[in-house]
């Protein structure tokens, strides 16, 4: 090694902490961690130290939780004299003040080939969309949101069966390599030649909704089984079934399969005796499932309980 950088390492959710270690196996010395303060987590509100938080303190590493980027944040992170910044998924645009801090470089991991799906939730968005294909980008940081150039970059292929959990942790591991490869590069005077993305090819992942876990049965099976992957490990995909006397079951469907298909059953169409909603293009039938403040179940075993022979979605 040419040269022992001194890194500022910025991240916040578990998907950071595998660039945390590859910083830390690196040999280079980390002047400071930066997270997201502790935050009220579960229905009791408890305050939760980020994943990151915890991660850093059980390596005895200094950590800085600043509530927002003012003077008095910007003059804490001065003080470490970073060669380096690298941030993942910290939570907070940096203002230029921060960006200029470093000696060398402010890059960034997104979860994405940039510049499809800059934003906030470019995992999901990637499983709700039905891509063949996701990775990982590292970039220079700008003041604009996932627009720096590109420096590095990792395809990662998306198994069908997998749902955000499972391509988030395949995503991190893309994320620790690039981290190792580019720190490498830097100290051996040899960092990637910078490419600027196409504009005209970006897309934007906005922070999600409510609403966006609500299944809309006038989709498609692709599309409607990539937004039960995508929020089976937060709090599922929904929808409302109605029966026949009105009555309605708030339902979060947590694993499902699919299958295109002819049907002469109306769209939303709930069929009891085989388990299975009716789609744009062929039908949905749902595995795994939990009602509002319940627990979870296999579909079949809800449906013994249905009383009635016809019901239906809300569209």
């Amino acid at each position: 090694m040419d040269k022992k950088l001194r890194i500022l390492f910025m991240g916040t959710p578990s998907f950071a902490i595998a660039s945390l270690q590859a910083v830390v196996a690196s040999g280079h010395r980390v002047v400071g961690v930066v997270t997201r303060p502790p935050a009220k987590v579960g229905r009791k509100g408890i305050l939760t130290k980020s994943p990151v938080h915890q991660w850093a303190q059980q390596h005895d590493l200094p950590c800085l939780t600043p509530h927002r980027m003012d003077e008095d944040a910007i003059h804490s992170l001065r003080a470490t004299q970073p060669d380096v910044i690298v941030t993942a998924a910290y939570g907070l645009l940096l203002p230029a003040d921060i960006l200029a801090l470093p000696r060398c470089a402010a890059v960034n991991l997104h979860a994405s080939l940039l510049p499809r799906w800059r934003g906030a939730s470019p995992i999901e968005h990637a499983l709700i969309h039905d891509d063949a294909t996701t990775g990982v980008t590292l970039m220079a940081m700008t003041k604009q949101l996932d627009q720096g150039d590109i420096l590095l970059q990792k395809e990662l292929p998306i198994d069908r069966q997998w749902n955000a959990q499972h391509l988030t942790h395949h995503l991190a591991l893309l994320a620790q390599q690039l981290t190792h490869d580019y720190l490498n590069a830097l100290a051996r005077h040899q960092p990637p030649k910078p490419t600027p993305q196409d504009d005209t090819h970006a897309c934007y992942a906005p922070r999600l909704t409510v609403e966006d876990r609500h299944i809309a049965f006038t989709h498609s099976v692709a599309r409607i089984l990539g937004q039960i992957r995508a929020f089976a490990s937060a709090q599922g995909a929904w929808c409302d079934i109605i029966s026949e006397n009105k009555h309605t079951i708030r339902l979060h469907v947590l694993k499902a399969v699919g299958e295109q298909c002819d049907s002469s059953e109306a769209v939303g169409q709930l069929n009891i005796s085989q388990h299975y909603f009716v789609c744009q293009d062929g039908i949905i039938t749902p595995l795994l499932v939990k009602k509002a403040g319940g627990r979870t179940m296999e579909f079949a075993e809800l449906m013994r309980g249905w009383r009635h022979t016809h019901s239906h979605a809300t569209l």
